[in-house]
């Protein structure tokens, strides 16, 4: 580590980083030499650590790969219309794993030596990951090229979830949407509390307006839609980031079912890029949570459409839920929230895990054992 007095403080320069690298700064010898008798004492149980999670990444790799590889075998990965491409082009990866085994290999004997050298044995475990998160990275970037969201259905978010995200996009013929459940969703109304909508706000000494309103201005069709906007009680001096949302609305309550797959859609767009915010709108819904929303900070000079998917564990209301999490103003319209339609009949009582609050929300019902297919996307 090199650091050099540049304008403005400090340049430090790292002859090797990794995603868990830290840099710590401070004066005191003491601290510096507590730091690093702590760092001596954790040092076999990191080295241990690191190595098993390069174990565990690995196993689920080649699982992952397998999976894709059988598809790609059978031709089941199907060839998307909009490029004429693969939804997943699969390549050759041995060199991949035989080089990270080698690593993973090196870093064990490296914590085995006489004495160990934890430090290095750590840094080879993450060098042994490299290849292993870019490829993971690589192909869940090509399967999801052509959604409108990352997180447009749960088992599109991550790399691990690939082989449920190309069951659900291969078996997606035959489905329809049913008609929108969402009372007031076309926003043609007089008022949102009328309608079972729950308009909410928090204001404090920086927030000088929070306000949701219908206008003839946020209508993307019909006469009217619906505005969030948040202003600062001082515009040349807004804070880097708000602590509490300042602004948000909860749909009415609809029933839904257990097995049934629910579409919520609409549109959205904001007339500049919102400010002091990481989260910008939020939208999300009661069973995926903040987890797995959809956020918006850029500015959308045209409507862009916004769509999700959700399984229903079981029976019970549902709501969707707009929460502008920052300085601005978003317009909303047409929002649909339906449930999708297949040729075949849904299972009213799908196996439950025998652990619900373990299981990742994605595998509780394991969706596409018992469900028909999902309907299209990005085609």
């Amino acid at each position: 580590m090199r650091a050099t007095r540049v304008a403005g403080g400090q340049q430090i320069e790292l002859d090797e980083a990794s995603l868990n690298s830290l840099i710590i700064f401070g004066e005191d010898d003491a601290v510096h030499a507590q730091v690093g008798q702590r760092a001596r004492l954790m040092g076999p149980r990191t080295a241990f650590l690191a190595s098993r999670l390069v174990e565990l990444q690995l196993s689920m790799t080649e699982q992952v790969l397998a999976d894709l590889r059988r598809a790609k075998d059978t031709g089941a990965i199907p060839v998307l219309p909009k490029d004429n491409l693969p939804l997943i082009a699969m390549t050759e990866y041995e060199t991949m794993f035989r080089t990270t085994r080698e690593a993973l290999a090196l870093a064990k004997d490296l914590a085995n030596l006489a004495p160990p050298d934890y430090a290095q044995s750590y840094l080879q475990s993450e060098r042994a990951t490299r290849g292993l998160r870019l490829v993971g990275r690589t192909l869940w970037q090509e399967a999801t090229r052509h959604d409108l969201h990352p997180g447009m259905t749960p088992v599109s978010v991550s790399f691990a979830t690939l082989p449920y995200y190309l069951t659900a996009y291969q078996r997606t013929n035959g489905a329809t949407l049913g008609p929108n459940r969402l009372l007031g969703g076309n926003m043609e109304m007089q008022s949102l509390r009328q309608a079972g909508w729950e308009p909410m706000s928090h204001i404090d000494e920086r927030v000088a307006t929070a306000r949701i309103e219908i206008v003839r201005a946020a209508a993307r069709s019909g006469q009217t839609g619906l505005r969030l906007v948040v202003a600062p009680t001082d515009d040349s001096n807004k804070p880097k980031q708000l602590e509490t949302i300042p602004l948000w609305v909860s749909t009415p309550a609809m029933s839904v079912r257990m097995g049934e797959m629910i579409c919520v859609n609409g549109w959205i767009r904001i007339s500049r890029a919102l400010e002091s915010t990481v989260d910008g709108l939020m939208i999300f819904d009661s069973l995926g949570g903040e987890e797995l929303a959809l956020r918006f900070l850029r500015r959308e000079r045209e409507w862009r459409e916004f769509v999700f998917y959700r399984i229903v564990p079981e029976d019970g209301n549902y709501y969707v839920f707009f929460a502008l999490d920052g300085f601005g103003e978003v317009q909303l319209d047409d929002i649909r929230v339906s449930s999708v339609q297949f040729d075949t009949q849904v299972p009213t009582q799908p196996t439950q895990p025998s652990q619900p609050g373990t299981v990742p929300y994605w595998q509780q019902l394991n969706p596409f054992r018992y469900l028909p297919p999902l309907p299209n996307w990005g085609r």
